[in-house]
């Protein structure tokens, strides 16, 4: 049987004994390229995330339209009525002004949420996408054969029987 190597190399010089340690084995996979290939394009091509934040965004949004709409046609309503009509109507202008703000800040949060978001995968999708090319790197993509030994002609004159 053959001995265990050791998994250090010593190096004597003249002021120091340097000691490198070998790497332990480690087990490994065979991957073709195109199945390589075929794992980066999954990654380049990953579906993002739901798109729950921009829609919230989006229904603000719409809220924050919905309400100067309404908050407008109010303000012309509030001509047709009277002193006193209007006077306990105007606590609404505050109701629709804080909706609006409300609505407007959820839209703002929910678009730059959802845009962090995408931004983020995007990165990471592709530093995945850039750690798998730096392992391949070093491996060429061509098929190498081995030079085959040359065979060696024998003159049929020089056989000797």
């Amino acid at each position: 049987m053959k001995e265990e190597q050791s998994k250090e190399i010593s190096i004597d010089t003249y002021t120091e004994t340097v000691v490198i340690a070998r790497p332990a084995p480690s087990l490994g996979l065979r991957v073709t390229f195109p199945q390589w290939d075929r794992l980066c394009e999954k990654i380049k091509t990953m579906p993002e995330s739901s798109d729950r934040e921009r829609n919230l965004a989006w229904a603000c949004v719409g809220i924050v339209a919905a309400d100067v709409i309404t908050g407008l046609t109010w303000l012309a309503s509030l001509r047709t009525l009277d002193e006193g009509a209007r006077a306990d109507q105007t606590w609404l202008a505050f109701v629709y002004i804080a909706i609006a703000i409300v609505a407007g800040a959820i839209a703002y949060l929910g678009f730059s949420y959802d845009a962090q978001t995408r931004a983020f995968q995007k990165w990471g999708a592709q530093q995945v996408i850039d750690d798998m090319n730096a392992i391949a790197a070093p491996f060429p993509r061509t098929v190498v054969t081995p030079p085959q030994p040359k065979k060696k002609e024998v003159d049929p004159d020089e056989i000797p029987f």
